[in-house]
């Protein structure tokens, strides 16, 4: 595999260093700080988020996933499982595992839910006080997932977004101080659309999508039930909105933290660390994946992006068991390689 793909990724770490060098005086400041330079890539990437969900919401709400969503399920399974090593952990295997597997099957949230529970008491020495606090919070979430699955699906579908937000913010504390300007630019772009003050361009925006790609109807019944009109339009931009900036997240800003070099790596030498966290029989099965949904959906948009979807709904419930994890655990996590 490296045969394969380092020879692929050397000619851009050419073009790479050449425009280094040219614009070293004025971005090199920036490569030395890594906090700035997340900063500045986080508010960059909201705004850019916000451009693309209030003037593109259809074609970023199908093309989204298909291209993304096996990256950064994989940046799931590195940053919350490998680097944690909760994947050498048998007891873990034991107590979280199968209620993930039986939360992908079923679809239901509160299976996800029962495996965040079990991995309150699944690594030894969890403080007492810590398992009562998450459970105090998980079987709230819990009920409420029993007694009413499919509006604690839709709730889940909307609060997954906001989840990276808070796991970048929580687990790599380090920087706290320049990323809170993230934070605020991130709270006042939610507050605008959900306020309706982008309203006359959503107007626009959702009556223009790609071919073969899910209606505006189709987004407004899964993400917006029971609502129309503008209402409807804001809540699947904000949807659509949390969901780019979420992919950011996992792609973009979590890797910069979760390393411990302070500059930007190579393109060969990021690739070589995915390869040593993940191993390369995954990190193969994982291209391939990708691959085969990006074909699929040149063939069918629609039927790719839910079949996407389906696959990887048990990612949103990992986060959840790793949250659970890293809180019985209490520390945050270190810099990966």
């Amino acid at each position: 595999m490296d045969a394969v793909v380092e020879p692929l990724l050397r000619p851009l770490d050419r073009v790479r260093t050449a425009l280094y060098r040219r614009f070293a005086p004025w971005i090199g400041p920036w490569m030395r700080n890594r906090e700035r330079r997340v900063a500045a890539m986080g508010i960059a990437m909201v705004f850019a988020s916000l451009v693309m969900a209030v003037e593109i919401p259809l074609w970023l709400l199908a093309l989204g996933p298909v291209l993304l969503g096996v990256p950064h399920v994989v940046a799931d399974l590195r940053y919350l499982w490998v680097q944690p090593s909760f994947h050498r952990q048998r007891r873990v295997w034991l107590a979280v595992v199968p209620g993930l597997v039986v939360g992908a099957v079923t679809a239901q949230l509160w299976w996800g839910l029962l495996a965040a529970g079990a991995g309150l008491f699944a690594l030894p020495g969890t403080a007492a006080r810590r398992r009562a606090a998450g459970l105090c919070l998980l079987l709230p979430a819990l009920y409420a997932a029993h007694r009413w699955p499919m509006w604690s699906n839709w709730a889940f579908a909307h609060l997954h977004n906001v989840i990276a937000v808070g796991l970048w913010w929580w687990l790599w504390p380090h920087g706290r101080a320049d990323r809170r300007w993230v934070l605020i630019a991130y709270v006042g772009v939610s507050a605008l659309v959900a306020l309706g003050a982008l309203d006359p361009v959503l107007a626009r925006a959702f009556h223009a999508g790609p071919d073969g790609g899910p209606s505006v109807a189709f987004y407004a019944a899964s993400l917006a039930p029971g609502l129309s009109g503008p209402a409807a339009w804001r809540v699947v931009a904000l949807y659509a909105f949390g969901q780019s900036v979420h992919y950011a997240i996992w792609l973009r800003l979590i890797p910069e933290h979760a390393r411990r070099r302070v500059a930007p790596r190579s393109f060969v030498q990021s690739y070589r660390a995915l390869r040593a966290d993940l191993g390369a029989p995954l990190l193969a099965g994982a291209t391939v994946a990708a691959l085969l949904t990006a074909g699929w959906a040149l063939w069918d948009l629609a039927a790719a992006r839910g079949g996407y979807l389906r696959f990887a709904l048990v990612h949103g419930y990992l986060e959840l068991a790793a949250a659970a994890l890293l809180f019985a655990r209490g520390q945050p996590l270190a810099p990966g390689r």
